[in-house]
């Protein structure tokens, strides 16, 4: 009975001369195939590869409301109406009959989708309002609205997120694809691919958060809906790092340690350990006037987080990332702090209120021979680790 009622409804499809009845047809088949399923609880269901997205795209296009008519009379993706394998007569599983039923579809002119009158919008946010420097690891609440030309919340509606890193923003200068892929900032709700989610807005919209990397730089968010079409939204200059570093720019020291398409500026500190600097550069030279002054190496980045100095998003330096700890020759080179003026000058760091750790460097090979170009002093600035 089934396969007579299937075989009219596709012959009165091809006799009908408007799209309204095609679609009408469609449905007529749907409904038969949906009724002797939920008469057999019992079904199994195969998706012959390749074909479940194939139907489910040509059905959207081509039949009024398909999608979520089906969904709503079981709670099954579209594919799985055409594609489904109950278990009763073979001759339903016959392949003349999934051929008919997918050329019926496929073949069906495309249709106008149902326009309920409303267009809509989608709009990005902080939910505070306001936005503010992040720190490493740190949180940022977002809400992401979609509302319609009535100005109305839109709840129940299927939006995407994706999140960018603006290239050598926070004072990297090697940009490549591992640190979009993998150093970025990371957006709450289900995952779609790297760097974006999808979540479902309710009476308040969509929230979810950001959070920052421990490689300091500026971001980018843009929403945009799924399922209709509301626009985009961008969110921009969401900045990950430390707030509040400073240059030191020029003083009674000797700035080092720049390194041209890596990281150029790399001499931020706090305002506090500024000033114990200054203080420090100061009382050594008038300690050794016929001493060269200090030769800062590196200090943090524009906006601290990971310095790495291996160009490779890993700690090389482990600490650097606060702006209150700087490193400063020690070796062999030119302004180098002579071995003979150690003490004294760990003395003079820890009267202004700092600590200075002599860091040296050695070959693995058996012999252990010291770096001495690597040679230098690691100083806290405000007397504590990062």
């Amino acid at each position: 009975m089934l396969i007579k009622l299937v075989a009219l409804s596709l012959l009165f499809c091809f006799l009908l001369p408007t799209y309204a009845d095609h679609g009408e047809c469609k449905f007529q088949i749907v409904d038969a195939y949906v009724d002797n399923y939920l008469n057999h609880t019992t079904a199994a269901y195969v998706n012959p590869e390749g074909a479940c997205d194939e139907i489910v795209e040509v059905a959207k296009q081509r039949i009024p409301n398909g999608f979520n008519y089906i969904e709503h009379r079981i709670q099954r993706p579209l594919c799985r109406m055409f594609f489904a394998t109950p278990l009763y007569p073979e001759d339903i599983r016959s392949d003349n009959f999934y051929f008919d039923l997918w050329h019926t579809c496929k073949d069906l002119p495309i249709l106008p989708p149902e326009d309920d009158g409303k267009t809509y919008s989608i709009e990005v946010s902080s939910e505070s309002g306001k936005l503010v420097m992040i720190p490493p690891k740190g949180k940022l609440n977002l809400v992401a609205i979609v509302k319609d030309n009535t100005g109305n919340m839109a709840p129940d509606i299927k939006v995407e997120l994706t999140v960018e890193v603006e290239a050598n923003s926070g004072g990297h200068e090697h940009d490549n694809s591992v640190r979009h892929t993998n150093h970025s900032g990371k957006l709450s709700g289900t995952s779609t691919g790297p760097n974006k989610v999808e979540g479902t807005t309710d009476s308040t919209g969509y929230n979810f958060t950001f959070t920052s990397p421990i490689v300091s730089g500026v971001h980018k968010i843009t929403a945009a809906c799924i399922d209709i079409d509301c626009g985009d939204a961008t969110l921009d200059n969401i900045k990950a790092g430390v707030d509040n570093l400073t240059s030191l720019g020029v003083g009674n020291w000797e700035l080092i340690g720049d390194v041209k398409n890596s990281h150029t500026d790399n001499h931020y500190l706090t305002d506090t350990s500024i000033n114990r600097i200054k203080t420090i550069s100061k009382l050594y030279k008038d300690t050794y006037p016929l001493e060269k002054v200090l030769h800062l190496n590196d200090a943090s980045l524009i906006t601290g987080g990971l310095f790495d100095i291996g160009n490779n998003w890993k700690p090389s330096h482990h600490e650097h990332r606060r702006g209150t700890v700087i490193d400063i020759r020690a070796n062999n080179n030119t302004g180098a702090i002579p071995p003979r003026n150690w003490n004294a000058f760990k003395v003079i760091v820890r009267d202004s209120s700092g600590t200075a750790s002599l860091e040296r460097f050695y070959n693995s090979d058996i012999f252990g021979d010291e770096i001495i170009s690597k040679r230098h002093f690691h100083v806290r600035l405000e007397g504590r680790s990062e």
